[in-house]
């Protein structure tokens, strides 16, 4: 699953969602590296609730003891692992030869979230909303005064420093399976009666 989470291009997401299913239940529980391997794997296959459960497993790790063990010291590797299922998770952030890539989407129980990265010396706050994504670049070393990046898979961003690209937040359609479907026609058809009966 770490191969997966590092190296995301590549895999195909059938074979993320086979080794997720594969994997996670028979993974050990007691690890604190495992909750942000598995939130940003979640992120990866679409499972917005358990990616949200992991993130907040992985945010709350020490706080609630969720191991047991916090009396020995910090999880500082959770407290990294919480901003990488974030930032590689949420927000879909891979390197591919050399260009950020982003893939954000947002889960229904959040308002929306901003980072920060540092790429080639330049530093990108990315802001997430339940509509937009913001894309700034804020900081450039000497003699640099753009970055491309791209976002959901094929669109161009280029930025100019001092400056934001502002582009729609894509929403994935989720679709619920429905045994019947009843339209009331009170208002069209009379004698209604007969049809309520037959639907």
């Amino acid at each position: 699953m770490l191969a997966i989470t590092m190296l995301p291009d590549k895999f195909t997401i059938d074979e993320v969602k086979a080794n997720f299913r594969f994997y996670e239940p028979i993974t050990s529980q007691d690890s604190a590296l495992r909750l942000c391997i598995y939130g940003i794997a979640s992120c990866l296959t679409r499972v917005p609730d358990k990616a949200l459960q992991y993130f907040k497993k992985t945010l709350f790790i020490d706080l609630d003891n969720t191991i047991g063990d916090t009396g020995g010291g910090l999880h500082s590797t959770t407290a990294a692992g919480s901003w990488a299922v974030l930032v590689m998770g949420f927000a879909g952030m891979k390197l591919i030869q050399g260009v950020l890539h982003f893939d954000p989407y947002l889960p229904d129980d959040c308002e929306g979230y901003t980072f920060n990265i540092r790429h080639r010396g330049c530093l990108v706050k990315v802001t997430v909303t339940d509509r937009l994504v913001t894309y700034a670049l804020t900081k450039t070393p000497a003699g640099v005064e753009d970055l491309v990046l791209i976002h959901a898979g094929s669109n161009r961003i280029h930025l100019r420093k001092g400056a934001s690209s502002t582009v729609r937040l894509i929403r994935e359609i989720r679709v619920f399976g429905f045994d019947a479907v009843i339209f009331d026609l009170d208002s069209i058809v009379s004698n209604i009666e007969r049809y309520h009966y037959e639907a």
